[in-house]
C-alpha cells in the first residue's frame, strides 16, 4: 500500500472555489478560491487568509515597482506598495495616522524680550522672554511666555542634542566686567561662557552658543552677570535688534 509519507515530494491539490459554510462545533475548513489563495474558516464563520501572493518569494513579488520601493501596512492585515521619496534627503514620517516621505520637520523655540530688564550688580540672573510673536516661534511647547519665562523646557519624546544661541544687549557703561552663559537646570553649561570688560561707555552686545543634550523635563535658561557697582539694564523696548533674544534647535537624538 501506498501512503502519503511514501512520497519523496508529498503535494496536496485542492481546487479553486468560493468560500465554504461554516463548519460544525470544533471544527475548521481549509479551501482555495479562484485567486489562487488559501484560506481557513472555523466554527464562528471567521475566515482568515492563510498567506500567499507573489512569487512565494518577498524578493521577487510582484508588489514592487522600482528601486526603493516599500511595503507599509495601511490597516489590520493589509499593506501596500510605498514608492521611494521623490527627492534626495527625504526621510520616513507619520503623517495623519500613516507613513509617508517628507523632509525633516524642524524642531525647536525662539523666544525675546520686548521690555527692558534690569540685572542687579554682581549677581547672576535669568533672562526673560516675553514674546515669541514676531519672527519668534515654538513647535512643541519648549517656552511659555506667561509663566517661568527664562525657560526652555524639553517635551516628552524629544530627547537628544540641542543647540543653544542667545543675544544680550548692555546699557553702556565703562565699569567691571560683563559674562553670559547657558544653566541647564541651575547648572553652568561647558563651554556657553563669554566675557567683557567694556572700556567705554558705548553698549556691549554679546552672544553665545553651545550644543548639549537634554532630557525630557530637562530646562535651560540665558544667564548675565555684571559688575558695574550698581544696576544695570539689558534689552530694549523698542529696537528689534537689541532686544534679548535666546533660541533652542533640535540637532537630533
Amino acid at each position: 500500500m501506498t501512503k502519503a509519507s511514501d512520497n519523496v515530494f508529498p503535494r496536496l491539490l485542492i481546487s479553486e472555489g468560493g468560500s465554504t459554510a461554516t463548519p460544525a462545533a470544533d471544527l475548521v475548513t481549509i479551501y482555495a478560491k479562484a485567486n489562487g489563495l488559501l484560506y481557513s474558516k472555523d466554527d464562528a464563520g471567521t475566515e482568515t487568509a492563510l498567506g500567499g501572493g507573489g512569487a512565494g518569494d518577498v524578493a521577487a513579488d510582484a508588489i514592487w515597482d522600482a528601486a526603493g520601493d516599500l511595503a507599509v501596512g495601511t490597516g489590520a492585515d493589509t499593506a501596500a506598495r510605498l514608492a521611494i521619496g521623490t527627492a534626495d534627503r527625504m526621510v520616513l514620517q507619520r503623517a495623519s495616522g500613516a507613513v509617508a516621505w517628507g523632509y525633516a520637520p524642524f524642531i525647536g523655540a525662539k523666544a525675546y524680550n520686548t521690555t527692558t530688564q534690569t540685572i542687579g550688580d554682581a549677581s547672576a540672573t535669568a533672562v526673560t522672554f516675553n514674546s515669541e510673536a514676531t519672527e519668534g516661534y515654538d513647535t512643541h511647547a519648549f517656552h511659555d511666555t506667561g509663566s517661568n519665562t527664562s525657560r526652555f523646557t524639553v517635551p516628552t519624546g524629544l530627547d537628544g542634542y540641542y543647540s543653544l544661541k542667545m543675544k544680550i544687549l548692555f546699557v553702556g557703561n565703562a565699569t567691571g566686567e560683563r559674562t553670559i552663559w547657558f544653566h541647564k537646570g541651575g547648572t553652568v553649561i561647558r563651554g556657553s561662557g563669554v566675557t567683557v570688560n567694556p572700556t567705554s561707555t558705548a553698549q556691549v552686545q554679546m552672544v553665545t552658543t553651545v550644543d548639549v543634550y537634554l532630557a525630557a523635563t530637562n530646562y535651560v535658561e540665558a544667564i548675565v552677570y555684571q559688575a558695574s557697582g550698581g544696576n544695570l539694564n539689558i534689552g530694549h523696548a523698542s529696537q528689534a535688534d537689541w532686544q534679548s533674544t535666546m533660541s533652542i534647535a533640535f540637532l537630533g537624538a
